[in-house]
Protein backbone atom coordinates (compact mmCIF):
# COMPACT_ATOMS: atom_id res chain seq x y z
CA UNK A 1 0.00 0.00 0.00
CA UNK A 2 1.25 3.47 -0.87
CA UNK A 3 1.79 5.99 1.89
CA UNK A 4 -1.32 8.11 2.42
CA UNK A 5 -1.19 11.80 1.67
CA UNK A 6 -2.13 14.65 3.97
CA UNK A 7 -5.89 14.54 3.35
CA UNK A 8 -7.89 13.40 6.39
CA UNK A 9 -11.54 13.47 7.39
CA UNK A 10 -11.10 15.86 10.30
CA UNK A 11 -10.02 18.97 8.40
CA UNK A 12 -12.14 21.44 6.45
CA UNK A 13 -12.37 21.23 2.67
CA UNK A 14 -10.72 24.62 2.21
CA UNK A 15 -7.52 23.17 3.68
CA UNK A 16 -7.48 20.22 1.30
CA UNK A 17 -5.61 22.05 -1.40
CA UNK A 18 -4.08 20.95 -4.74
CA UNK A 19 -2.38 20.56 -6.93
CA UNK A 20 -3.82 17.15 -7.72
CA UNK A 21 -1.80 14.59 -9.62
CA UNK A 22 -2.77 13.84 -13.22
CA UNK A 23 -3.58 10.21 -12.42
CA UNK A 24 -6.12 11.30 -9.80
CA UNK A 25 -7.76 13.78 -12.18
CA UNK A 26 -7.79 11.17 -14.96
CA UNK A 27 -9.56 8.56 -12.80
CA UNK A 28 -12.11 11.15 -11.69
CA UNK A 29 -12.77 12.28 -15.27
CA UNK A 30 -13.08 8.70 -16.55
CA UNK A 31 -15.42 7.82 -13.68
CA UNK A 32 -17.64 10.83 -14.35
CA UNK A 33 -17.91 9.76 -17.98
CA UNK A 34 -19.25 6.54 -16.46
CA UNK A 35 -21.25 6.04 -13.28
CA UNK A 36 -19.72 8.54 -10.85
CA UNK A 37 -21.37 11.79 -9.81
CA UNK A 38 -20.37 15.00 -8.08
CA UNK A 39 -22.06 16.35 -4.97
CA UNK A 40 -21.65 20.06 -4.28
CA UNK A 41 -21.73 21.19 -0.66
CA UNK A 42 -22.51 24.88 -0.32
CA UNK A 43 -19.64 26.85 1.13
CA UNK A 44 -17.36 23.83 1.40
CA UNK A 45 -16.59 22.23 -1.94
CA UNK A 46 -17.37 19.03 -3.82
CA UNK A 47 -17.08 15.31 -3.25
CA UNK A 48 -17.08 12.56 -5.82
CA UNK A 49 -19.41 9.55 -5.43
CA UNK A 50 -18.32 6.33 -7.16
CA UNK A 51 -20.81 3.53 -7.87
CA UNK A 52 -20.50 0.26 -9.75
CA UNK A 53 -21.74 -3.32 -9.55
CA UNK A 54 -18.31 -4.90 -10.18
CA UNK A 55 -16.89 -5.65 -6.73
CA UNK A 56 -13.26 -6.37 -7.72
CA UNK A 57 -13.09 -3.20 -9.76
CA UNK A 58 -14.59 -1.14 -6.95
CA UNK A 59 -12.05 -2.49 -4.45
CA UNK A 60 -9.29 -1.49 -6.85
CA UNK A 61 -10.82 1.98 -7.32
CA UNK A 62 -11.31 2.47 -3.58
CA UNK A 63 -7.73 1.41 -2.85
CA UNK A 64 -6.48 3.87 -5.46
CA UNK A 65 -8.13 6.83 -3.71
CA UNK A 66 -7.58 5.57 -0.16
CA UNK A 67 -3.86 5.08 -0.72
CA UNK A 68 -3.60 8.70 -1.87
CA UNK A 69 -5.57 10.07 1.04
CA UNK A 70 -8.71 11.02 -0.85
CA UNK A 71 -11.21 8.91 1.10
CA UNK A 72 -11.70 7.48 4.58
CA UNK A 73 -10.90 4.01 5.90
CA UNK A 74 -14.62 3.11 6.03
CA UNK A 75 -14.35 0.98 2.89
CA UNK A 76 -17.05 0.20 0.34
CA UNK A 77 -20.73 0.51 1.09
CA UNK A 78 -23.14 -1.99 -0.45
CA UNK A 79 -26.42 -0.70 -1.85
CA UNK A 80 -29.46 -2.17 -3.57
CA UNK A 81 -32.04 -0.58 -5.82
CA UNK A 82 -35.39 -2.03 -6.84
CA UNK A 83 -36.84 -1.12 -10.21
CA UNK A 84 -40.33 0.33 -9.95
CA UNK A 85 -43.13 -1.85 -11.32
CA UNK A 86 -40.76 -4.85 -11.57
CA UNK A 87 -39.25 -7.40 -9.22
CA UNK A 88 -35.67 -6.67 -10.33
CA UNK A 89 -33.18 -5.70 -7.62
CA UNK A 90 -29.71 -4.48 -8.51
CA UNK A 91 -26.82 -4.63 -6.06
CA UNK A 92 -23.73 -2.48 -6.21
CA UNK A 93 -20.93 -0.86 -4.25
CA UNK A 94 -20.11 2.75 -3.56
CA UNK A 95 -17.82 5.15 -1.73
CA UNK A 96 -17.14 8.86 -1.83
CA UNK A 97 -14.12 11.09 -1.54
CA UNK A 98 -13.58 13.72 1.11
CA UNK A 99 -14.88 17.19 0.25
CA UNK A 100 -12.42 19.35 -1.67
CA UNK A 101 -12.84 23.02 -2.48
CA UNK A 102 -9.91 22.65 -4.88
CA UNK A 103 -12.06 20.33 -7.02
CA UNK A 104 -14.88 22.81 -7.59
CA UNK A 105 -13.73 23.15 -11.18
CA UNK A 106 -14.60 19.48 -11.76
CA UNK A 107 -18.23 20.23 -10.92
CA UNK A 108 -18.23 23.27 -13.20
CA UNK A 109 -16.70 21.17 -15.99
CA UNK A 110 -19.39 18.47 -15.82
CA UNK A 111 -22.56 20.11 -14.52
CA UNK A 112 -24.93 22.83 -15.63
CA UNK A 113 -27.90 23.59 -13.40
CA UNK A 114 -27.36 20.27 -11.63
CA UNK A 115 -27.40 18.19 -14.84
CA UNK A 116 -24.37 16.36 -16.17
CA UNK A 117 -23.18 17.83 -19.47
CA UNK A 118 -20.31 17.29 -21.91
CA UNK A 119 -18.20 20.07 -23.41
CA UNK A 120 -15.19 20.31 -25.71
CA UNK A 121 -13.12 21.35 -22.68
CA UNK A 122 -12.87 17.66 -21.80
CA UNK A 123 -10.43 17.07 -24.67
CA UNK A 124 -7.28 17.60 -22.60
CA UNK A 125 -8.57 15.48 -19.72
CA UNK A 126 -9.49 12.30 -21.59
CA UNK A 127 -6.09 10.69 -21.08
CA UNK A 128 -5.40 6.99 -21.74
CA UNK A 129 -6.09 6.35 -18.04
CA UNK A 130 -9.36 8.29 -18.18
CA UNK A 131 -10.39 6.37 -21.29
CA UNK A 132 -9.57 3.06 -19.57
CA UNK A 133 -11.69 3.98 -16.53
CA UNK A 134 -14.55 5.06 -18.79
CA UNK A 135 -14.46 1.70 -20.58
CA UNK A 136 -14.27 -0.20 -17.28
CA UNK A 137 -17.42 1.65 -16.22
CA UNK A 138 -19.49 1.67 -19.38
CA UNK A 139 -17.81 -0.44 -22.06
CA UNK A 140 -19.39 -3.50 -23.63
CA UNK A 141 -17.71 -5.98 -25.99
CA UNK A 142 -19.88 -7.01 -28.93
CA UNK A 143 -19.16 -9.25 -31.91
CA UNK A 144 -18.22 -6.40 -34.19
CA UNK A 145 -16.51 -3.99 -31.78
CA UNK A 146 -16.90 -2.20 -28.45
CA UNK A 147 -19.76 0.04 -27.37
CA UNK A 148 -19.28 2.70 -24.71
CA UNK A 149 -22.33 4.17 -23.00
CA UNK A 150 -22.24 7.91 -22.42
CA UNK A 151 -23.39 9.99 -19.44
CA UNK A 152 -25.28 12.49 -21.58
CA UNK A 153 -28.55 12.48 -23.43
CA UNK A 154 -28.05 14.74 -26.45
CA UNK A 155 -26.60 13.86 -29.80
CA UNK A 156 -24.45 16.99 -29.79
CA UNK A 157 -22.73 15.96 -26.54
CA UNK A 158 -22.09 12.41 -27.71
CA UNK A 159 -20.68 13.79 -30.96
CA UNK A 160 -18.17 15.81 -28.92
CA UNK A 161 -16.95 12.65 -27.18
CA UNK A 162 -16.90 10.71 -30.43
CA UNK A 163 -14.80 13.41 -32.12
CA UNK A 164 -12.35 13.44 -29.21
CA UNK A 165 -11.72 9.70 -29.62
CA UNK A 166 -11.35 10.09 -33.38
CA UNK A 167 -9.03 13.08 -33.32
CA UNK A 168 -6.99 12.38 -30.21
CA UNK A 169 -6.51 8.61 -30.54
CA UNK A 170 -7.21 8.05 -34.23
CA UNK A 171 -9.86 5.44 -33.45
CA UNK A 172 -12.44 4.45 -36.04
CA UNK A 173 -15.68 5.22 -34.23
CA UNK A 174 -19.28 6.07 -34.91
CA UNK A 175 -22.41 6.87 -32.93
CA UNK A 176 -25.27 4.47 -32.36
CA UNK A 177 -28.80 5.06 -31.18
CA UNK A 178 -29.90 2.49 -28.64
CA UNK A 179 -32.93 1.60 -26.56
CA UNK A 180 -32.47 0.27 -23.05
CA UNK A 181 -34.75 -0.89 -20.28
CA UNK A 182 -35.71 1.96 -18.02
CA UNK A 183 -33.54 2.03 -14.91
CA UNK A 184 -33.79 4.08 -11.70
CA UNK A 185 -30.65 6.15 -12.11
CA UNK A 186 -27.62 6.68 -14.26
CA UNK A 187 -25.42 5.13 -11.60
CA UNK A 188 -26.94 1.69 -12.26
CA UNK A 189 -26.26 1.87 -15.97
CA UNK A 190 -23.09 -0.21 -15.77
CA UNK A 191 -25.07 -3.27 -14.66
CA UNK A 192 -27.88 -3.10 -17.19
CA UNK A 193 -27.03 -0.61 -19.91
CA UNK A 194 -26.62 -2.24 -23.25
CA UNK A 195 -27.55 -5.72 -21.96
CA UNK A 196 -31.02 -5.33 -23.44
CA UNK A 197 -29.97 -3.09 -26.28
CA UNK A 198 -31.95 -2.65 -29.46
CA UNK A 199 -29.40 -0.91 -31.64
CA UNK A 200 -29.05 0.53 -35.10
CA UNK A 201 -25.61 1.48 -36.37
CA UNK A 202 -25.25 4.96 -37.70
CA UNK A 203 -25.38 3.75 -41.31
CA UNK A 204 -29.07 2.97 -40.62
CA UNK A 205 -31.38 0.03 -40.11
CA UNK A 206 -35.11 -0.50 -40.19
CA UNK A 207 -37.59 -2.67 -38.42
CA UNK A 208 -37.60 -5.34 -35.75
CA UNK A 209 -39.33 -8.70 -35.36
CA UNK A 210 -41.79 -7.41 -32.76
CA UNK A 211 -43.05 -4.59 -34.94
CA UNK A 212 -41.34 -1.72 -33.14
CA UNK A 213 -39.56 0.54 -35.56
CA UNK A 214 -36.09 2.01 -35.19
CA UNK A 215 -34.56 4.30 -37.72
CA UNK A 216 -31.04 5.66 -37.36
CA UNK A 217 -29.23 7.81 -39.89
CA UNK A 218 -25.73 9.20 -39.76
CA UNK A 219 -25.82 10.43 -36.19
CA UNK A 220 -23.02 12.99 -36.58
CA UNK A 221 -25.17 14.87 -39.11
CA UNK A 222 -28.82 14.12 -38.40
CA UNK A 223 -30.86 13.53 -35.28
CA UNK A 224 -31.95 9.92 -34.77
CA UNK A 225 -35.59 9.10 -34.26
CA UNK A 226 -36.79 6.21 -32.16
CA UNK A 227 -40.36 5.01 -31.77
CA UNK A 228 -40.18 3.78 -28.18
CA UNK A 229 -42.39 1.69 -25.99
CA UNK A 230 -43.22 3.13 -22.57
CA UNK A 231 -40.62 0.93 -20.88
CA UNK A 232 -37.69 1.92 -23.12
CA UNK A 233 -35.46 4.96 -23.15
CA UNK A 234 -33.45 6.33 -26.05
CA UNK A 235 -29.71 6.68 -25.51
CA UNK A 236 -26.68 7.25 -27.68
CA UNK A 237 -23.46 5.30 -27.39
CA UNK A 238 -20.07 5.40 -29.06
CA UNK A 239 -19.17 2.38 -31.14
CA UNK A 240 -15.48 1.53 -31.67
CA UNK A 241 -15.15 -0.56 -34.80
CA UNK A 242 -13.44 -3.94 -34.81
CA UNK A 243 -10.45 -2.75 -36.85
CA UNK A 244 -9.56 -0.25 -34.10
CA UNK A 245 -9.77 -2.71 -31.18
CA UNK A 246 -6.06 -3.64 -31.29
CA UNK A 247 -5.11 0.04 -31.18
CA UNK A 248 -7.54 0.61 -28.31
CA UNK A 249 -6.05 -2.31 -26.36
CA UNK A 250 -2.56 -0.83 -26.73
CA UNK A 251 -3.84 2.49 -25.37
CA UNK A 252 -5.87 1.36 -22.35
CA UNK A 253 -4.77 -2.12 -21.26
CA UNK A 254 -1.82 -0.89 -19.11
CA UNK A 255 -4.32 1.05 -16.99
CA UNK A 256 -7.13 -1.48 -16.67
CA UNK A 257 -7.85 -3.77 -13.76
CA UNK A 258 -7.51 -7.42 -14.76
CA UNK A 259 -11.10 -8.18 -13.82
CA UNK A 260 -12.14 -5.83 -16.62
CA UNK A 261 -10.03 -7.32 -19.41
CA UNK A 262 -13.12 -9.11 -20.69
CA UNK A 263 -14.44 -5.76 -21.89
CA UNK A 264 -11.58 -5.76 -24.40
CA UNK A 265 -12.07 -9.40 -25.32
CA UNK A 266 -9.00 -10.43 -23.29
CA UNK A 267 -8.58 -13.06 -20.60
CA UNK A 268 -7.30 -12.43 -17.08
CA UNK A 269 -3.58 -13.09 -16.80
Amino acid sequence: MCKRSFHTNNIRAIKRIGAHNLDVISVIIGSLLGNASVSRISGEGVRILFRCSHKDYMFWLYEFFYSKGYTSSAGLREYTRKIKHTQKVYKGYEFNTFTFRSLNWIYELFYKKGIKVISIRLTDYITPLALAVWIMNNGLLVTSGIRIATPCGTLIEVTILNDILKNKYNLDTTIQSIRIDAIPSRQNRDSVALKNVHCAESKGSKGSTDGRELFATKCSKEQAFVKKSSSLQERYCIYIKKKSIHKLICIVKPYMHKSMYYKLGLRKV
